[in-house]
């Protein structure tokens, strides 16, 4: 599946009706999270991966110093017809924005579609010191009877969709690699908590539990220095198969996973 008009129509009729009932999470549960970010009136802020700019009212009715950019340029072209300062095409790996531009990132449901240690530096380059990034993702070991997140994993797959599931723990114990700091976990147990705002908030390292689905975190930029983006940690923060969808294969006698869901079908 590629960025594009396919991909973005696709997205904006998902949002309204998914396809298993679950509530995705939009604007009036950013509003909740976005208080934690306490943006300021003058407060340069990207809307990463922005789309047709979704949230652009939520960010406007804080700062006027809203900027979008999205890999989509027909995501962008409708972009560019809102309010925002500028939108560009551009990736969350590569933006093109200049060194220490924002003092906000705001990135809704796209941490499962790009290279997670890639655009941890870029988020890192494009910030000020003690800026902050508030972004979501998948947990990449789930609940066993979480039926619609499977469902809803496998499915991803079979159509091609990008989805990539997030070692948590490992990524809240490196995130200092790439110069942030924790300053917020929450979690949503099973797949559809996120849109009805049943999280849980974490409030030490150890408190985190090994199963959940969803996750969104807000990490502060602690340092100036450079980072390289073939940064390596020696370890894979994101795995295209979460552990559960690995653990079912193996109970099931499938060396992979693929050939699990392929057996199993869109369902």
């Amino acid at each position: 599946m590629k960025f594009n008009k396919k991909y973005t129509d696709y997205w904006q009729k998902t949002v309204l009706n998914s396809i298993d009932g679950t509530k995705i999470p939009g604007p009036n549960e950013a509003e909740i999270y976005l208080k934690q970010m306490k943006i300021k009136v003058d407060d340069k802020i990207l809307d990463l991966g922005c789309s047709y700019g979704r949230f652009l009212e939520n960010l406007k009715q804080k700062t006027s110093q809203v900027y979008g950019v999205d890999p989509d340029p027909f995501a962008v072209s409708k972009a560019k017809k809102k309010n925002y300062i500028e939108v560009i095409q551009g990736t969350a790996e590569s933006t093109t924005f200049p060194d220490g531009f924002f003092n906000k990132i705001f990135a809704w449901l796209v941490f499962d579609v790009v290279n997670l240690e890639q655009t941890l530096v870029e988020m890192h380059r494009i910030m000020k010191l003690d800026g902050l990034l508030l972004f979501t993702g998948k947990n990449n070991n789930y609940f066993e009877d979480d039926i619609l997140g499977f469902t809803a994993e496998k499915n991803a797959y079979l159509k091609n969709f990008p989805n990539h599931f997030t070692d948590v723990s490992l990524l809240i114990n490196k995130c200092n690699i790439f110069g942030f700091a924790v300053q917020n976990i929450y979690i949503f147990p099973q797949r559809g908590d996120f849109g009805v705002n049943k999280h849980i908030e974490i409030n030490r390292e150890l408190d985190l539990p090994n199963r959940f689905y969803e996750f969104l975190i807000i990490l502060s930029k602690i340092d100036s220095q450079s980072y390289s983006t073939n940064l390596s940690i020696g370890e894979n923060l994101t795995s295209k198969f979460s552990h559960t969808a690995k653990t079912f294969a193996k109970k099931s006698n499938y060396l992979q996973v693929h050939n699990l869901f392929e057996d199993l079908g869109i369902t």
